[in-house]
């Protein structure tokens, strides 16, 4: 079976079907599986703010933490009833940055400009929409505007779960060691 790249969103035709009769049979093509006990969320479920709990991966290895992330670090994700959305996830442990009374040139020393790296290399950020596949329990958020600029136009599926005041969000990805689980787990605030 051919995997998606990480980013890509089903078919619309392959959504229907696996939310239909054959679920059991395109279960390998949902993101990732939804955990036992949590509940295939409606849209009001979802609807409000989330404070991020962790990220881990679940690699041929074993769980370990996000290696972009690191552990412990902090996020925020919010759903609106419009349909917008935005999400800030923040590294622990940040070089600092002095904030500018304005924006510096483009000539600006390159001290700055690799504190300045450092900066970005450790937190991420995108807003744009989103759209939930109630029987198929997967989330689409379509980026709209992102910290990285390519990223705008992106659209990002994944499995969501929700248990109790908890919701994770997990996908797929194959990378040249093997198959590995994103979850990013988060606290309704």
């Amino acid at each position: 079976m051919r995997h998606r790249p990480r980013g890509t969103a089903l078919p619309t035709f392959a959504l229907v079907i696996c939310g239909a009769l054959l679920l059991p049979a395109c279960q390998a093509l949902a993101p990732a599986p939804i955990g036992a006990h949590a509940s295939r969320p409606v849209r009001r479920d979802l609807i409000g703010a989330w404070q991020l709990v962790s990220i881990e991966l679940d690699t041929p290895a074993g769980a370990v933490p996000d290696p972009f992330y690191g552990e412990h670090c902090t996020g925020l994700l919010v759903y609106d009833a419009s349909g917008w959305m935005s999400v800030q996830i923040s590294a622990p442990n940040r070089t600092s940055v002095p904030v500018p009374d304005s924006r510096p040139p483009a000539s600006e020393p390159l001290a700055a400009a690799q504190l300045k790296a450092r900066a970005l290399d450790t937190y991420y950020a995108y807003v744009g929409t989103w759209t939930l596949n109630e029987s198929a329990a997967l989330i689409t958020h379509q980026v709209t505007s992102a910290l990285y600029p390519d990223e705008g136009g992106a659209r990002y599926t994944q499995a969501v779960a929700v248990q109790g005041g908890r919701m994770t969000l997990s996908s797929h990805r194959v990378l040249p060691a093997g198959a590995v689980t994103q979850t990013k787990t988060w606290q309704r605030l």
